[in-house]
């Protein structure tokens, strides 16, 4: 039965009306490859195959199916297409491979400089799935010291990366062949995002354990982990979507620690979080899709109208959310309201030209104190838009304008 904090989850969402094709054997597979079982190809139109490839990439879940496919004999499976599915895999190997090796190295240089650190999200999940290769990521994230940031940018610029983002908000990206990227935190969240999320982890640190072998490396206990996994994935899911690895990193993580985890305490702070539904919803859906491969199909059928809502939502974003259901969702948020009428996108426009608080707040922290110097920064912060981002703003006014 649907619980009435499930039911809170789609406010403010924009919901499709059906499953992106293919996405239900897409499900069924990867249920298949994360409990080491052979899949009944005949369960997987013909039609399909080619679309369950784009779809897992969209959803960063290509190497999980790979598995599948690797225990099953099928006609259908050309060469060129098995290699597709064999190749998937040998790049998430050697691609977390180097990351590992390469993440090694930088964390040496933070404990060497007395720099406290905590890696997130998937460093910490990528051991709980049952291979090596088999959860993707594109990037690999660290919580930092925030004193820090320009010690960072030296040591990050001499071993041969490029500043993809930096200096601005709570984050710095930094780049580098053939496939390195790394995130430094200083924040878990952005007060742009949520005032509520940011105050919560404002003093993180007292949430951290010490890494017992080391002397400036943190860890969460399973439980605020727990609790962090599922506010990323919240944001995420509110801000453009997340897709089908958002639901395997949910099952893995509670198929490792569900039996031990403090329900009441997480469910308690999830509650201050305002996002305990959320994570009730991925729960049981996750539960429901991956527990029992041979049982997926018709748990897809059996799904309650929320959680059908919710995962035909997930089918269409993908993992890391699509630019149109971000512009969508900052549209519900500014405004209160998704009906497109010349009132709102007024009310949008004004929102976007003039920021709020909570804007100034976070990117420009001087601009907070100092507002006389605002009317300066706005003009040049129009061009320079225009200019940067021309591309993207053409696609949010096209975003805007086309829904009646």
């Amino acid at each position: 039965m649907v619980t009435e904090a499930e039911n809170t989850v789609f406010k403010g969402v924009f919901m499709s009306k059906d499953y992106n094709p293919g996405f239900k054997s897409l499900i069924y597979l990867t249920a298949c490859a994360l409990n080491d079982k052979a899949p009944n190809m005949k369960s997987v139109p013909d039609n399909e195959l080619f679309r369950i490839f784009e779809l897992s990439k969209l959803h960063s879940v290509t190497s999980v199916v790979s598995f599948a496919f690797d225990k099953c004999d099928d006609d259908r499976m050309t060469n060129d297409y098995k290699l597709a599915w064999d190749m998937s895999a040998v790049t998430a190997f050697k691609r977390r491979a180097l990351f590992d090796a390469e993440r090694s190295q930088i964390c040496a240089f933070l404990e060497q400089k007395g720099i406290w650190h905590i890696p997130l999200k998937g460093v910490i999940l990528q051991d709980l799935y049952p291979h090596y290769e088999m959860r993707e990521m594109a990037d690999n994230d660290l919580l930092i010291d925030d004193r820090y940031r320009e010690d960072i940018k030296k040591y990050m610029l001499n071993r041969g990366y490029n500043i993809h983002f930096a200096g601005v908000t709570n984050h710095d990206e930094y780049t580098k062949a053939p496939v390195y990227n790394f995130e430094f935190h200083t924040r878990l969240f952005q007060y742009t995002f949520s005032e509520k999320f940011a105050d919560y982890y404002s003093d993180v640190k007292r949430r951290l354990i010490k890494d017992p072998d080391s002397e400036y490396g943190f860890h969460f206990n399973n439980e605020d982990f727990y609790i962090y996994m599922t506010a990323h994935a919240y944001k995420h899911f509110k801000e453009g979507g997340t897709g089908l690895r958002s639901l395997t990193d949910v099952y893995i993580f509670n198929k490792a620690y569900g039996d031990v985890l403090d329900r009441k305490y997480i469910s308690d702070e999830l509650e201050k979080l305002g996002i305990r539904g959320f994570e009730i919803m991925c729960r049981n859906v996750s539960k429901l899709l991956f527990a029992d491969p041979d049982a997926t199909l018709s748990a897809i059928e059996a799904l309650t109208p929320s959680q059908r809502r919710f995962l035909v939502f997930l089918s269409h974003t993908g993992a890391y959310g699509t630019d149109e259901e971000f512009v969508k969702s900052k549209f519900k948020k500014i405004t209160g309201s998704d009906k497109m009428t010349f009132a709102n996108k007024l009310k949008y426009y004004n929102s976007r030209l003039f920021p709020n608080e909570s804007y100034y707040r976070e990117a420009h922290p001087f601009l907070y104190k100092h507002k006389f110097l605002r009317p300066g920064f706005l003009m040049y912060r129009a061009v320079n838009r225009l200019i940067v981002n021309r591309k993207k703003i053409i696609g949010e006014l096209k975003t805007i304008n086309k829904r009646k």
